[in-house]
């Protein structure tokens, strides 16, 4: 299946298509690069729930999946906090956001809340590119995480 999907990919002729056409093949790749995201981690929590003596998630994505270990541990991290956000697993999988705005909001849950991240943040998520968001996402976790100021001093 995948194998098949890549060799497709390798030959199909991008330098005789129009613009309208790469525009949308840039759009296509997007949603699928999401789905591909999306599944790989689903892979991880799979790894992860197996009762076994093999590697974890992260151990896996780095000897067979070729990342670095700080990148094995966010994918095996966003797997996890994905596990509570379906809103935000499905907007992934649909390639309406990247992983790197599924890991923005997975940290915005383990912050705060999973289900509150993910009913008030995919539509952020959705909003822009993960940089913006980001920051939108830091504005929303500080102000649900600043001390209250006591009043009743006395």
């Amino acid at each position: 299946m995948l194998t098949a999907t890549a060799a497709a990919l390798r030959d199909d002729d991008v330098e005789s298509l129009h613009r309208a056409e790469l525009v949308t093949r840039v759009k296509a790749v997007a949603e699928f690069e999401g789905a591909l995201a999306a599944y790989k981690l689903r892979l991880a929590s799979a790894i992860d729930a197996l009762k076994d003596d093999g590697l974890n998630s992260r151990g896996v994505l780095r000897s067979h999946g070729g990342v670095a270990g700080k990148t094995a541990a966010r994918l095996a991290d966003t797997a996890a906090g994905l596990a509570e956000m379906p809103r935000t697993r499905a907007a992934l999988d649909a390639g309406r956001i990247t992983i790197e705005h599924a890991t923005i909001l997975a940290r915005a849950g383990e912050e705060i809340d999973p289900a509150r991240a993910d009913e008030e943040l995919v539509g952020v998520a959705e909003s822009g590119p993960a940089d913006i968001v980001a920051k939108r996402v830091r504005e929303w976790v500080g102000q649900r995480t600043k001390p209250t100021l006591n009043t009743d001093e006395n």
